[in-house]
């Protein structure tokens, strides 16, 4: 019998937190105070939102499919981090996870170039997002549940900010070695370590590597004669059980067929000629949960959100 996953997103969220700190954590090293007046005006953009707001379920999951992963040995913690992402093709960034032992809100900044000499003061930073997480503890990060569609062309470098909108040491990073070496990287970007500190602004702790991931899209071309789109790509039943139909616009041509969990695993595969018909696939190994179907074809994508219960 598989779990209800949705039991998860209907629940209350508690707002006073209990946790149990790492061996070691920033907390001391920080001293920048910032005054009543500067708090609160940072804190007006990033207003605290729902993990699964009612009536939009849709905001759960990540449509993009591509993710780069960083280590999440964890040893070290505070409120968040800044680091900077370069990027070699096209990219569109849609959300970050993030390994936090707390429930709490995160908020996601960025600038045009590197964080360095921009880790104190909020000028020049352009705030894209935030939404509340249900932390998952040390080694598992969990997607911030937001669609940033925030584009970053090969070539260039941005910096980012993914912290906790509250002190109290729950976000997770590690030591690193020096800030501007590669910690992950990919054939599209790379993650470079950064520094990590205190909420807001004030990240004096370095260098520090980010734990978690960033999910972001590719430019889908879109100059073939057979484009798969929503009105003529069918994907039932949805939410699905134990076999998925799909009913595709093709005849004759090789599609890939993959389905991706939350953080960015394939955990179905197949390919197939399309026949103009419908297809079956046994989804019965998949537990409940929010997944992505990706479609493939010669030059033509095409993505959809895939409940299973």
């Amino acid at each position: 019998m598989k779990k209800n996953y949705f039991k998860l997103i209907t629940l209350s969220f508690i707002v006073t937190f209990s946790f149990t700190a790492f061996a070691q954590t920033d907390v001391e090293s920080n001293t920048k105070i910032f005054t009543a007046d500067e708090t609160t005006e940072i804190l007006k953009q990033t207003a605290s939102r729902e993990v699964n707001p009612a009536g939009n379920v849709e905001r759960m999951m990540a449509v993009c499919t591509n993710a780069l992963n960083a280590p999440v040995a964890g040893g070290n913690n505070f409120d968040g981090n800044m680091f900077d992402v370069v990027v070699t093709n096209d990219v569109i960034v849609e959300t970050f996870s993030v390994t936090v032992t707390a429930t709490v809100n995160i908020a996601i900044y960025t600038r045009v170039g590197t964080f360095v000499g921009n880790q104190i003061s909020s000028a020049g930073w352009i705030f894209l997002d935030s939404a509340v997480v249900v932390g998952a503890g040390p080694g598992v990060p969990v997607e911030v549940p937001v669609n940033l569609s925030y584009t970053m062309l090969g070539g260039s470098t941005h910096a980012f900010y993914v912290t906790a909108t509250a002190s109290g040491a729950i976000f997770s990073y590690t030591d690193g070695t020096a800030v501007g070496t590669v910690l992950a990287s990919n054939s599209d970007l790379s993650i470079l370590e950064g520094d990590g500190g205190q909420w807001p602004f004030n990240l004096n702790n370095s260098p520090r590597t980010f734990n978690g991931s960033l999910i972001y899209c590719l430019p889908i071309a879109t100059n073939v004669n057979d484009v798969l789109t929503q009105e003529n790509v069918s994907v039932y039943p949805n939410p699905a059980s134990d076999e998925l139909k799909i009913s595709l616009p093709l005849n004759g041509v090789t599609t890939n067929i993959s389905i991706y969990n939350v953080i960015g695993e394939a955990v179905f595969t197949e390919n197939i000629i399309a026949n103009g018909t419908t297809s079956k696939f046994d989804i019965s190994n998949l537990k409940s949960g929010v997944y992505i179907v990706k479609i493939i074809t010669d030059g033509s994508e095409y993505s959809t959100k895939l409940f299973v219960d």
